[in-house]
């Protein structure tokens, strides 16, 4: 019923929340309310409630709010009590499946679990406070010990789990849980406060998955993490509740009972390796043989530990202990007590060695030993095979340790010592034993508490007499008596605080009358009835105090009146006096001296003034500045004169922090953190620093070692309460990183909160000192590396003044010259860097990614022009060694860099043209020294461009080049690629005549960005000029170089149709297609391809060497092949004979059962002579990987079709110094910051040009003001990896260079690229023509389409109606043709595809209509010396030369070749090689057969064969008048295969058939191979043997099923040709 309840309320909140009824909660469910009784006998914590205090108690049910599913009748209750120490819960859960789930690690909310939220203030509100706490106790069987965690609160950072005692006990079908929470963790007092919030909850999750969840209070709350708006109220009652008279007795255990080998029930065993768990055994103490507890160790280091189920905070331990057996007379055996929960360290310890030495010691959390006490019994070596018993009392941080033997009455006190570090407050106890055999037997835990508590404290004082400072002794349970204790443990309270004030644990009687003092030490109160008396003193002062505690200074002031104190009376009074009414004297007479009631200043400096009145001081610091000095110094350190180890007079070692890992060393100071224990470590300045938040903070500082690149050291600044919360300075080792300079605030709760980051522009060098600065005024923070200003921030408000530090994490830290000074002004507006970056005027244009403009400056006129107007985004300006800025010739000069900069600044981008050395070396340095970094240099001579990258990371080159032909072949391509590269660019600047489309999609494809240079003769018309840029736009260009910026933003005006593409987007395959085959295979790549990539992206790892010593790079994304593979283990741990034995068939086990791993090699020769790219990804940082991939690439020569990324800089670094030519993508997993865009563009710039790399971020970051902003410095961004079909669209729409996915599929058919069938018509004037294109898709397919015409020049020549063109006067007009192609079928996924510009002449006079054919051809890449087919590929059609006359130089086929080469039938490739001994493809032999034969090829635009697509465009007419004359006929599937090679078998039946012979009736052959001819094939082989078209091998074999090479080809042509 009670569930039933909770769902309707529930149901009622939820609707009443989204309106749709209006009913008051507080009518529904009120706020519970539990009053709890106060213990005087504190609860056992055991996970058993049988105690008397707990008797009725645990009755109070959770069954508020019942959350989840599979609800199946849990039933909780809890109770609770109080004491003056803590506040206990326990909590009974029975569930009637007995089905826990448990184990799960942090999960907490993921198993059986009870969770328990403290409010201590009851501020009922969001978000937690510092108090606040959550902790949750999870299910664990078979232990006495629960887990535990803080649950999902921030809070805990600072707060201890050791200090909270928690136990379990599971019965039947239930658990119970009990805990004694300490108040002072809650920063609760419970005298003064009765009221606190709490909440409970208890998760019920079964092993099904279900999982229930039900609430004690849960006011109009289901949720109760970070609010505590929904929590109960626990009201502390004074009542008493009703106990047992207690012995005190904690815990016994003599192992009666057990079997030998057990481990006791909920004892925790823990053992060094190589050693057994102590354990119950059968052992001879004093000739008597019982159950003891047992280590066996007795051998080099074996140590062990078991933790008994016994805790609390103050006892005493009683163990008889048994030495049999040790390695040597220094083992020992010991007491460990107040141990943590889970039984390990840290952890204190009481030990007694055989030799009689005995130590007090503590293991810390890194299990390092420090040993306070140590000393002898002094009776001699104990003896073997005799009991001992050794006793441990702690109470508070006081330890007494005691020993007798066996036959001894009483026990000796060997040690009454008092810790002021390294003690726990609380825990359970336990034993250790070092390399011996030692029993334990008849273990006795008791309880302490105090009996009688007694003070100095008078019952009758004198008004005005105070402080009084009382003292305490107290008696104890165990009979100790007359202890003395801390006046710090006592809290003392006063009834009447008019009469007697109590403050910091002193008294002050100020009035007459009377009142009562409280005293609570544990579990003691007393009250002491005190009188005050009037005073018989006169009213005195009683103290004086300046409200900041410092003064500022001049020397020039001297008026003492204007500083004011406030004096205190004895009458509890105060009052304002002035500096004139005080005696002065200073500690630094070179500083400050009083005389004639003034204040003389001599320099500079700080000082303290004593000022004194009535007999009572004060101190204040007086900070003095000379009249002409600008600031007040607050402090100064250069550590001259202080000896090594020594810490500056002031400092203080931050908390956790070693003292001997910081100190003055060599004239400087030293924070060594590079252990974990002192991860982090620090030091604060003098306290009084935390009067200031105003201030300059200066220090040089190096990382002289780090653990990796990410350690950092820091200023702290503004540190609250001498330790947190505080913000900070971060500087990392790797400081390029994008938080490698942070502005970090680590709060209240123990946790960082990182407000900005940035990167300074190298890494820390260990020899070096970098000057830190960091400026702070009210909210605004500054920060600087060597006077290079790094972020300003406002969100520096939380906290305006504190104590200043430094700290180091994983490093070693060197600090030296540091200066403090006040900052009495706002700063003004700090310029950072990226301010300073370009705020390009974008055109009015649809095309996404519209090519940036670029102009050059001749004249101040230009500049005026082009500057003013932020008509072009860069403007290239010619510089000298002087750094002036030339016009038309060097003698022309119009103005300098400085002047003419200074203009240009975040308006236009510049580019420094430079000439020779001397000017690149001048303008580097100039931007370098002036840290700019948002330019170019540009040069014709590309060593001038790598000598100015060389000097200056940022500066971004650009290589010009005079010519580049349009038919340009791999090799004049690769030339630009590689001289860009080598000169440490990305930017190729070509000429018009060779930006073709073909061209930059070559050179983008390799990530080099394309500029294009508009070149305009002197007779050239604007309608000329602009057409020159449509053509440039056209063409797919990243940027545009005119004289004329204005024409330029009107030809990019002109696209405002919709979204325009001008340049499709490669589309890279992650891993192949890894959604329809296995990924990073061949299968998956030749899929990928297929649908349409331009580039497949693979990871490769090196394998272990084999037995020759050779390493091979295997393509593999994970370390390991455990994911994707049947095997398992590390890649680069196993040979490549050992990888080659395992299937990729985890992904696809049906389809790809036989999938294998592929080398490196295996995909370059199976993709060679593709017109297609592939990225490799080196992953990890072994540079064996990269080492390996350069010397592939050389033996390859695959470089050509190569692009090597990597998230690792230095695997890139490596690959550029071993192969400069070739193109780089740094990958960046990391996040940018997206609110500025300029930011991440100065960290993506300079990332990209530090390892001369296209930047490839994370896709998520990028944004189209990103990109387009990075268009403008020449930067080409590859995002990865787009997986879902929106992200697709949406990147693709903003016209981004590449796509990386995994779902290649998802583009097949989208419309990459529109082509005019013409490039230019006639038509006569009256008489109209339509125009048709033909797009292609990514996949390759060629449609007709029926474009839009749109006029470019000289509308006034045509008129349009759609794809209709009638012609109305003559002249000549441009026109290009529009495509709107769609993404999806969804409103606005629609883009624009435009042709390049149709030249249309209207004639006047009659004539013929021309059509011009636009020449399709398809380049080779194919590297050399590699005897392997092109795919997809012709030559060039043209009668040659002899440039590779010395090729073919003496080999067998030298004169078929000069006889084809003759009658124009056959020709070299581009690059002016023939390839003689390269295999000839079917669609290649079919082509040069065709027309040795006389044959024109076909008109048809589509062949019958399946796999048509797969036939290049220059082979298809071929291939189609082949089948049509029957030379062909397809293979039984209905494909063609024309990329396969071809056979001798096919060779002989194509030819005969195609020069018109009957095949041979005779098919007997007299080859010793001739059964392996087909039998399709065999009279056609024969007929050519008979006609010595062929003429067999020396071995007397045919050979039909060998393939051919292309020497074979034209053999056998030109015999065919000479019968």
């Amino acid at each position: 019923m009670k569930k039933v309840v909770s769902v309707l309320i529930s149901l009622i909140l939820t609707l009443q929340s989204i309106g749709l009824i209006s009913v008051n909660a507080a009518d529904i469910i009120m706020r519970k309310s539990l009053e709890i009784n106060k213990t005087a006998v504190p609860p056992i914590i055991d996970g058993k409630i049988d105690e008397a205090v707990w008797k009725s108690k645990v009755n109070i049910p959770v069954d508020s709010l019942y959350i989840g599913r599979g609800f199946n009748g849990t039933e909780a209750k809890f109770g609770m009590l109080w004491d003056n120490t803590y506040l206990y819960v326990a909590v009974d859960v029975k569930e009637s499946d007995a089905d826990f789930v448990y184990d799960l690690n942090d999960k907490w909310d993921e198993q059986d679990s009870i969770t328990m939220f403290f409010d201590p203030t009851s501020h009922k509100s969001s978000p937690y406070i510092s108090s606040d706490m959550e902790v949750s106790f999870t299910y664990r069987p078979n232990s006495n010990t629960p887990g535990f965690t803080f649950g999902k609160s921030l809070n805990y950072g600072k707060k201890d789990e050791n200090k909270i005692l928690r136990a379990i006990n599971e019965y039947g079908d239930g658990w119970i849980c009990e805990t004694a929470i300490p108040w002072d963790m809650l920063s609760f007092d419970p005298y003064l406060t009765k009221t606190l919030g709490f909440e409970l909850i208890v998760n019920d999750k079964d092993s099904d998955g279900s999982k229930a969840s039900q609430a004690w209070c849960a006011y109009n709350k289901d949720s109760f993490v970070n609010d505590t708006s929904g929590y109960g109220t626990i009201v502390l009652s004074d009542k008493m509740v009703e106990a047992d008279s207690s012995d005190n007795i904690l815990f016994r255990e003599d192992f009666e009972g057990y079997n030998e080998g057990d481990i006791p029930t909920g004892w925790i065993s823990d053992v060094s390796e190589r050693s057994t768990p102590m354990s119950v055994e059968r052992f001879i103490w004093d000739e008597i043989e019982s159950n003891s507890l047992v280590f066996d160790g007795a051998d080099s280091g074996k140590q062990a530990r078991i933790t008994a189920p016994a805790q609390w905070d103050n006892y005493v331990i009683e163990v008889d202990v048994c030495f049999d057996k040790v390695l040597d007379n220094n083992r020992w055996a010991s007491i460990m007590f107040r141990v943590p929960a889970n039984g390990k360290n840290p952890y204190n310890e009481m030990s007694i060695r055989k030799s009689e030495v005995w130590e007090i010691s503590y293991r810390d959390e890194d299990n390092k030993w420090s040993i306070p006490f140590i000393g002898s019994w002094n009776k001699g070596s104990l003896d073997f095979n005799k009991s001992y018993t050794i006793k441990v009392r702690v109470f508070n941080n006081n330890i007494k340790e005691y020993i007798k033997s066996g036959e001894d009455a009483d026990f000796e006190l060997l040690a009454d010592k008092t810790l002021e570090e390294n003690i726990l407050e609380r825990g359970k106890i336990g034993f250790e034993a070092d390399q011996c055999k030692v029993a334990f037997d008849n273990i006795k835990v008791t309880r302490l508490t105090v009996k009688d508590i007694k003070s100095n404290i008078a019952s009758t004082m004198e008004a005005l007499s105070g402080p009084i400072i009382p003292t305490f002794t107290a008696d104890y349970s165990d009979g100790v008596t007359n202890e003395p204790v801390s006046a710090q443990k006592v809290r003392i309270y006063s009834s009447d605080e008019n009469v007697i004030k109590v403050t910091d644990g002193k008294l002050y009687p100020l009035k007459a009358g009377k009142c009562k003092i409280k005293i609570i030490y544990h579990n003691v109160e007393k009250d002491i009835e005190v009188k005050v008396v009037p005073s018989a003193k006169e009213i005195r002062t009683v103290s004086i105090s300046h409200d900041k505690g410092y003064i500022f200074w001049t020397k020039d002031h001297t008026d003492l009146s204007d500083i004011k104190f406030t004096e205190k009376l004895g009458n509890n009074t105060s009052r304002e006096i002035t500096g004139r009414d005080c005696q002065w004297s200073f500690d630094n007479s070179d500083v400050a001296q009083y005389s004639n009631d003034k204040i003389q200043i001599y320099r500079t400096g700080k000082t303290t003034a004593t000022v004194s009145r009535n007999g009572v001081s004060t101190n204040v610091l007086l900070f003095a500045r000379m009249s002409t000095e600008e600031n007040y110094v607050l402090y100064e350190e250069d550590f001259n004169g202080l000896s090594d180890g020594a810490m500056p007079n002031g400092w203080k070692i931050k908390k956790g922090t070693s003292a001997s890992k910081v100190g003055v060393k060599n004239g400087a100071f030293e924070i060594d953190a590079r252990e974990s224990k002192d991860n982090t470590a620090g030091v604060l300045l003098p306290e009084y620093l935390s009067n200031f938040g105003n201030y300059s903070i200066e220090a040089d500082v190096t990382n002289l070692a780090s653990n990796n690149g990410a350690n950092w050291n820091s200023i702290m600044y503004r540190i609250q309460n001498n330790e947190l919360p505080y913000y900070q300075m971060t500087v990392r080792k790797d400081a390029t990183a994008n938080n490698g300079v942070e502005f970090a605030e680590f709060n209240k709760d123990g946790a960082w909160n990182v407000k900005k980051t940035t990167f300074f522009t190298e890494s820390i060098n260990e020899s070096k000192m970098y000057h830190y600065t960091v400026k702070a005024y009210s909210n605004r923070i500054r920060q600087w590396i060597n006077g290079m200003p790094l972020m300003e921030s406002d969100k520096a408000g939380s906290y305006l003044k504190g104590r200043v530090g430094f700290q180091a994490k994983g490093s070693k830290m060197r600090i030296d010259n540091i200066k403090i000074t006040l900052l009495e002004e706002p700063m003004p507006v700090l310029i950072i860097n990226e301010d300073k970056y370009a705020r390009v005027v974008e055109a009015d244009t649809k095309i996404a990614m519209a090519p940036t403009i670029v102009s050059e400056i001749y004249s101040l006129e230009d500049f005026e022009r082009i500057v003013s107007k932020g008509a072009a985004a860069t403007a290239i300006l010619t510089v000298n060694k002087d750094l002036d800025v030339l016009g038309y010739d060097s003698n022309n000069v119009i103005g300098n860099v400085s002047s003419m900069y200074d203009v240009m600044k975040r308006r236009v981008i510049p580019a420094f043209r430079v000439n020779d050395m001397a000017s690149a070396n001048a303008i580097a340095k100039y931007l370098k020294n002036n840290m700019i970094e948002d330019a170019f240099v540009i040069s014709k001579k590309p060593e001038l461009v790598r000598k100015a990258r060389e000097i200056y990371t940022f500066i971004r080159g650009i290589v010009e080049f005079d010519s580049l032909s349009s038919n340009a072949g791999a090799k004049e391509l690769m030339y630009v690629r590689d001289t860009v590269n080598g000169s440490f660019s990305n930017i190729a600047l070509i000429p018009k005549d060779g930006a073709t489309r073909y061209n930059i999609k070559f050179l983008q494809q390799r990530l080099i960005t394309v500029w294009v240079k508009e070149a305009i003769d002197g007779n050239s018309s604007s309608d000329m000029e602009l057409v020159g840029i449509h053509n440039i736009i056209t063409a797919g260009a990243n940027g545009i170089v005119t004289d004329s910026p204005e024409v330029a933003r009107r030809a990019l005006a002109f696209y405002n149709h919709d979204t325009t593409i001008v340049r499709k987007p490669f589309l890279v395959a992650h891993r192949g297609a890894p959604k329809l085959a296995p990924e990073n295979t061949i299968e998956g790549c030749e899929i990928a391809f297929e649908l349409g990539a331009d580039t497949i992206e693979n990871d490769i790892y090196h394998t272990k060497a084999d037995k020759d010593g050779k390493q091979y790079l295997v393509v593999m994304h994970d370390e390991t092949i455990d994911r994707t593979t049947n095997g398992s283990g590390k890649v680069f741990e196993k040979t490549l004979e050992e990888l080659s034995k395992y299937f990729v068939n985890k992904q696809f086990p049906i389809k790809y059962p036989n999938a294998k791993i592929p080398t490196l090699d295996q995909y370059f020769n199976k993709f060679t002579g593709k017109d297609q790219v592939i990225f490799v990804e080196i992953k990890g940082n072994d540079l064996v990987t990269a080492d390996l991939h350069t010397d592939l690439v050389r033996r390859t020569g695959y470089d050509s079709h190569l692009v090597t990324i990597s998230f690792e800089k230095e695997q890139l670094r490596r690959v550029n110094e071993m192969l400069p030519g070739m193109s780089l993508g740094f990958l960046y997993g990391g996040p940018q910051n997206t609110s500025n865009v300029y930011e991440s563009l100065r960290f993506a710039l300079f990332n990209a040009q530090k390892s001369n790399s296209s930047f490839m971020p994370k896709y998520s970051y990028v944004s189209k003001e990103f990109l387009e902003i990075s268009k403008h410095r020449g930067m080409l961004i590859c995002p990865w990896t787009f997986n879902d079909k929106a992200s697709i669209i949406k990147y693709f729409k903003m016209g981004i260079s590449s796509i990386t996915t995994n779902f290649p599929q998802f583009f097949s058919d989208w419309a990459a690229e529109l082509n005019s069938r013409n490039d230019e018509m006639s038509v006569k004037n009256g008489d109209s023509i339509s125009l048709k294109a033909d797009v292609i898709t990514f996949k390759g397919d060629i449609k007709e389409v029926v474009p839009d015409v749109v006029v470019l020049t000289c509308g006034d020549k045509l008129d349009v109606n759609n794809n209709t063109i009638t012609a109305k006067k003559a002249g000549d007009a441009y026109v290009t043709l529009r495509y709107s192609a769609k993404l999806s079928e969804a409103q606005g996924d629609t883009y624009d595809l435009y042709t390049q510009p149709i030249k249309i002449h209207v004639e006047s006079d009659e004539t013929i209509l021309v059509e011009t054919p636009t020449p399709e051809f398809m380049e080779e890449v194919t590297p050399t010396p590699a005897p392997v087919p092109s795919v997809r590929v012709e030559p060039t059609l043209k009668i040659p030369t002899s440039s590779y006359s010395e090729e073919i130089k003496g080999h067998w086929a030298e004169q078929s070749v000069i006889d084809l080469s003759e009658k124009g039938f056959i020709s070299g490739y581009k690059d002016g090689t023939i390839k003689l001994n390269k295999l000839i493809t079917r669609e290649e032999f079919i082509k040069l057969l065709l027309t040795a034969a006389g044959y024109e090829p076909s008109n048809k635009k589509k062949s019958s064969f399946s796999d048509n697509d797969k036939i290049s465009k220059w082979a298809l007419g071929y291939i189609i008048k082949a089948s049509e004359l029957g030379i062909i006929n397809g293979y039984k599937n209905n494909t063609i295969r024309p990329s396969a090679y071809v056979t001798r078998a096919e060779m002989a039946t194509m030819i005969i058939k195609a020069f018109g012979y009957e095949k041979s009736e005779n098919l007997t052959l007299k080859f010793k191979d001739a059964k392996k001819i087909p039998s399709w094939a065999a009279g056609y082989v024969n007929k050519a043997y008979e006609l010595s078209i062929i003429k067999g091998y020396k071995d007397s074999e045919i050979k039909p099923n060998a393939n051919l090479s292309r020497a074979e080809a034209f053999t056998v042509i030109k015999r065919c040709m000479e019968i």
